[in-house]
């Protein structure tokens, strides 16, 4: 028989958010039972942890609209030369690698049922997860510090 465990989060106990920024979003299961899971910080860490493991935040937006059906996305060459070092070098300043729980600010909706009204109510302190329940993928609108407020945009597929 396996051991038993104290700190054994069960299935039922894990909520899927969809944190929003921009056009991004990060799908985290977070354990929103546990008293001690329901702080910022903590959700700010895991969420953290979450665009550091997937490369990054970029912080500038790539528009793709104005790409036809039949166009292609020219790739970079692996051979670089000293010029290409430099334009690759500009490239990366808009994404942080690194995100640390101060860089960012979370946000709910003020109405749950449109989300995409884009008003939002910041999260300032931990009481607002004893006030609120959440379902599986409820929106959280996160801001990186830079940005001047939240901003979230519905997903779109175009035919």
């Amino acid at each position: 028989m396996p051991p038993k465990s104290s700190k054994v989060v069960k299935n039922s106990d894990l909520v899927a958010i969809k944190f929003k920024r921009n056009k991004v979003t990060f799908v985290v299961l977070l354990d929103l039972v546990s008293k001690s899971s329901k702080s910022i910080n903590k959700i700010k860490e895991t969420l953290c942890d979450v665009i550091s493991a997937s490369g990054g935040l970029n912080l500038k937006e790539v528009e793709t609209d104005g790409l036809k059906e039949d166009d292609i996305v020219v790739p970079k060459s692996e051979y670089l030369t000293e010029s290409n070092d430099e334009d690759e070098k500009e490239d990366n300043t808009d994404i942080v690698k690194n995100i640390s729980p101060n860089d960012i600010r979370l946000a709910i909706p003020k109405d749950k049922t449109s989300p995409y009204d884009n008003e939002w109510i910041e999260i300032t302190n931990d009481s607002i997860f004893d006030e609120l329940t959440f379902n599986d993928y409820d929106i959280i609108a996160f801001a990186y510090k830079t940005d001047d407020g939240f901003y979230v945009e519905e997903a779109t597929y175009n035919e």
